[in-house]
C-alpha cells in the first residue's frame, strides 16, 4: 500500500501542486507544528548520534535542493562537488593566512 502511494505521488506531484496547493500547504503547516511541539515537550536533542543524523539529513537535503535549483545540471553538478570538497578540507588548511582575530569571529 505504501508503494503504490509513493509511486502515486511521485507520478502526479505536479497536479497536486497545481490543483490541492492549498491541501499541500495544509499538510507541511501542521507537519510543522506537531514537529515543533513535540520537540518543545521533549526539550533539545542531546544524543550525538541523533544530532549527526539530522545533520547529515538537512546536508543532503541542501544537496538535493542545489541539484535541483538549476536547469543546467553541470552547473549544479560542480557546485555541489565544490562545497563537498570545500567541507572535507580541514579548516585550519583554509585559515593560514587569515589572521587571528578574524578567526574568533568567524
Amino acid at each position: 500500500m505504501t508503494a503504490w502511494l509513493l509511486q502515486y505521488l511521485w507520478q502526479n506531484i505536479q497536479d497536486l501542486l497545481l490543483y490541492y496547493s492549498y491541501y499541500v500547504a495544509i499538510y507541511f503547516i501542521a507537519a510543522g507544528v506537531i514537529s515543533f511541539a513535540i520537540c518543545y515537550y521533549k526539550g533539545p536533542v542531546t544524543n550525538p548520534r541523533l544530532l549527526d543524523l539530522i545533520r547529515w539529513s538537512i546536508q543532503f537535503l541542501a544537496i538535493g535542493l542545489i541539484y535541483y535549483s538549476s536547469q543546467i545540471v553541470e552547473v549544479s553538478a560542480t557546485i555541489i562537488a565544490l562545497v563537498v570538497t570545500i567541507s572535507l578540507v580541514p579548516r585550519r588548511f583554509y585559515m593560514l593566512g587569515v589572521p587571528s582575530f578574524i578567526i574568533t569571529y568567524w
